[in-house]
This record gives structure tokens, C-alpha cells and sequence, in this order.
């Protein structure tokens, strides 16, 4: 199997008051390990994330996928950023089939 970079993850507390999540959102976006591995990443790369995440905005996504030369990315709506237990089986069929093309 060819080597994949499956994700990124931004990790911050679980709880976070609305008005940290501007300041998490731009840490995030601005966390220099995030930028070196844009750098490195040439591989097809699938992002996912949940369109509620109240860690990793949609806008934070939106600028990591930006970086990546091969990016897919696919927000999962009404999803937290639990998104891969809240909606499973869309996550599943979503990997199955980006693997089915790049592996």
C-alpha cells in the first residue's frame, strides 16, 4: 500500500466557551507544525471535519486543505468534532472509496 498521510489533528481541551473558540481557531490555523508538514505533505491527503466543531473551524479546515498540493476535504454537517462517531458510516464509505482510489 502506497503511504498515506490520513490527517492533521488539532487538539485542544475538550471544553471550550464560545468566546475561546476564536482563539483556539487561530491557534490552530497558525500552529507552525501545521504549516512543516503542509510543506511535506505530496501525497493525496483527506481532510475531514465536522462543520460544528467548536475546536477546528470550518475556516481552519478550509486553510490546512488550502496548503496541501492533493487535498480532498469533506465537512461533515451538523457534526461536532466527534464527527467520526456521530456519523460512522458516512465516514466509512467516505475512506473506503478516497482509498479505494489512492491506495
Amino acid at each position: 500500500m502506497a503511504s498515506l498521510a490520513f490527517s492533521i489533528i488539532c487538539a485542544f481541551p475538550v471544553t471550550i466557551v464560545a468566546s475561546d473558540r476564536c482563539a483556539a481557531n487561530e491557534t490552530c490555523q497558525a500552529h507552525d507544525s501545521v504549516v512543516r508538514l503542509q510543506q511535506r505533505i505530496q501525497r493525496p491527503t483527506l481532510v475531514t471535519a465536522g462543520d460544528a466543531d467548536p475546536a477546528c473551524s470550518p475556516t481552519a479546515t478550509a486553510r490546512l486543505s488550502e496548503g496541501l498540493p492533493h487535498a480532498r476535504t469533506e465537512m461533515f454537517e451538523r457534526a461536532s468534532h466527534f464527527f467520526l462517531m456521530e456519523q460512522p458510516a458516512k465516514f466509512e464509505r467516505l475512506l473506503v472509496d478516497w482509498l479505494k482510489k489512492h491506495a
